[in-house]
């Protein structure tokens, strides 16, 4: 009989298992899992970690299906003698999945377990508990009987679970932290449209009302990795050597001084958090102690795409999960099955556990990031441009105000310099900029996402705003850059300036004229590209990377190498700016802009020997600085010799 009860649970999820396994055919179709070598995956950690998903994925699915033959059967045999039993079997062997699956479709509304309207729930609290206590029933039914067989066993696994529990929920507790040197935190947020803040974000904009906020900051480079790399070394990408997403770590610069390496040696504890690992692995090698967020790798990457399972997703809320399920809890990436207050949960929980020491944390939370949705999401369709983007923002917001009353509760806000930002903006295409050329025509800019376009201002300006810094609240046009992080923690601190720092104090005046470099990223939105299909994006990026014998997904060095030569480069110093690469339309085309930021002018040359005649000094540095990566901007260097 408990065939049949297995037989009715594959059928019920028959539906989402095959659009699952359509998504994987395709992908093999595709050529994009093949460019995972079959032998490397085996022999790598990724294999483990997926053996342990498919394990626990196992065990759930015997657990549900038995647990509910076994209800079935007390309950027949208790209170139903008189009834047919094999009728009572087959409508609860179809019944438990199917109420299983309704949850599932309730809780998770991007899964791939679709349902007729008539099946829908709502948003009905109490309607879920009742579905979620139905189907903990055969669970509880399984150890009741596992109990009754092996009291012993059972009485000491049992206790075992819920000292575990009871201690990973237990309430915070406020800390005696030492507070003769104040703590560090940055708070980051991914892909932020920072003109959306005071219109979303409630909270985020009380608290920028009681900073300084450099308006005029700019990101280096659109990419995550990069992008923090040069918040904690102070560095210009192409000096600290992140030159994309997920490189190999012996590719970064030997001179690199990291922040949080600096901090540890003055006795700090350093913790890392992100919610979205997959392409920045931020982590041991800056000299972070604690990494707090989904674990990363090729197992990452599949489980992500691939693990929506009714079962495993509902047991994923629950911060046991971050041992059972470690690329899938609070993994932003996943989500078909993501909720903002995993996170929250996984990073109070680490709070918990720090000792006497004063505290660097760095916090990203990346709910703005593309493809904008996590379960529970829904849209603002006020919001014409990307209707997806704005709960997100509130989500995050949620997200900021419950790590704050964590800190608050910890006792962590009571000295602290406190630093929000976002690593890079975000892009929905065609942006016509304040440039323009001098017949009055505007600089239009052609570029979806980040990191495509180094002169598109909604991907490369970014918030950047101190508390707690000894510095006039209000906001300023002096021109910043990411770079101006980490010396200026450092010099709050006290602690000397790093001589290979590209960016300055913020606490100290704006240097005249000020350097900032640009770089794009790989682009993966082609020009006039309105959206972007996951299997398209897998199809772009994976057969790029490499799986290491740690199960983590690196890109090959050889097609860095070859990336670096379709790179836009661009160069500011102070008022002045020179970009290279396909800018505009045509955009086969490589061009140079000069752009003037006073008057708001650029123009456009046909050669850079033009840049050197008119801007000398700027065109010495960028060769200085980019000629080394580009054959192109070498060979242009030498054939047109820099004037002193």
């Amino acid at each position: 009989m408990y065939y049949l009860y297995l037989l009715f649970f594959i059928f019920v999820h028959s539906l989402g298992l095959y659009t699952i396994g359509d998504h994987i055919v395709g992908h093999l179709n595709g050529g994009v899992l093949l460019n995972l070598s079959l032998s490397h995956f085996i022999f790598s950690f990724a294999s483990i970690a997926v053996l342990q998903y498919l394990l626990l994925f196992g065990i759930l699915t015997w657990g549900f299906t038995y647990g509910n033959y076994l209800l079935a059967s007390v309950v027949i045999n208790r209170f139903n003698k008189d009834t047919n039993p094999i009728l009572l079997h087959i409508c609860w062997a179809i019944a438990a999945p199917l109420l299983l699956v309704i949850l599932n479709r309730a809780l998770f509304t991007h899964t791939a377990y679709d349902l007729p309207d008539y099946f829908l729930l709502g948003d009905d609290p109490f309607k879920h508990l009742a579905l979620m206590l139905l189907i903990a029933a055969p669970f509880a039914t399984l150890l009741f009987s596992a109990f009754r067989c092996y009291k012993v066993t059972t009485s000491i696994i049992t206790s075992i679970a819920l000292v575990v529990f009871f201690t990973l929920n237990m309430a915070p507790t406020k800390q005696s932290l030492t507070e003769d040197k104040p703590n560090i935190i940055l708070i980051g947020i991914d892909s932020l449209r920072i003109e959306l803040i005071e219109d979303y974000m409630p909270f985020l904009n009380s608290q920028l009302a009681h900073t300084t906020r450099f308006t005029n900051t700019y990101t280096p480079f659109a990419r995550t990795y990069p992008a923090w790399t040069s918040i904690l070394t102070g560095r210009q990408p192409v000096n600290h050597g992140a030159r994309y997403n997920l490189q190999l770590e012996s590719m970064l610069s030997d001179s690199n001084i990291y922040l949080p390496q600096t901090l540890q040696a003055q006795g700090y504890q350093t913790l890392y958090a992100s919610d979205e690992r997959r392409f920045s692995n931020v982590g041991s090698t800056q000299g972070f102690e604690k990494v707090i967020g989904p674990r990363t790798g090729a197992a990452d990457f599949l489980l992500g795409q691939y693990a929506d399972y009714p079962l495993t997703n509902i047991i994923n809320q629950f911060l046991i999960s971050k041992w059972l399920f470690p690329e899938l809890y609070a993994n932003r990436a996943a989500a078909h099955s993501y909720q903002p207050a995993q996170f929250n949960n996984y990073l109070s929980y680490e709070l918990n556990h720090l000792v006497d020491k004063p505290v660097f944390l760095a916090a990203h939370y990346c709910l703005a990031h593309w493809p904008y949705t996590y379960a529970g999401h829904k849209e603002e369709k006020d919001y014409s441009d990307e209707p997806k983007y704005p709960n997100n923002l509130r989500a995050i917001d949620d997200q900021i105000e419950t790590l704050f009353n964590a800190l608050e509760a910890h006792g962590l806000l009571k000295n602290s310099r406190i630093i929000f930002l976002s690593d890079h903006g975000e892009s929905w295409g065609n942006v016509e900029s304040e440039f323009t050329d001098q017949d009055g025509h505007a600089l239009k800019i052609s570029s979806r996402g980040h990191g495509a376009s180094i002169i598109n201002p909604k991907s490369q300006k970014v918030l950047l705003a101190l508390k707690h810094f000894d510095l006039p609240t209000g906001s300023t046009q002096a021109l910043a850059s990411l770079m101006d992080i980490s010396p200026t923690i450092l010099d709050t601190l006290g602690l000397p300036i790093q001589k290979n720092h590209d960016g300055y104090s913020l606490l100290r005046p704006t240097p005249t004229p000020k350097e900032i470099s640009f770089e794009s990223g790989r682009t993966i939105f082609e020009p006039g590209q309105e959206d972007l299909i996951p299997e398209e994006l897998a199809k772009k990026s994976l057969s790029l990377y490499q799986l290491q014998s740690n199960g983590r997904m690196r890109l090959r060095e050889h097609e860095i190498k070859k990336m670096l030569q379709t790179k836009q480069y661009g160069l500011r110093i102070g008022d002045k700016a020179i970009f290279r690469g396909k800018l505009a339309p045509p955009f086969w085309k490589s061009d140079y802009l000069l752009l003037d930021y006073k008057p708001s002018k650029f123009t456009k040359l046909t050669s850079f020997s033009e840049l050197t005649k008119l801007e000398p000094r700027l065109a010495e540095r960028f060769c200085t600085l980019f000629s080394s990566s580009h054959a192109g901007i070498q060979q242009e260097c030498q054939s047109e010799p820099t004037q002193p």
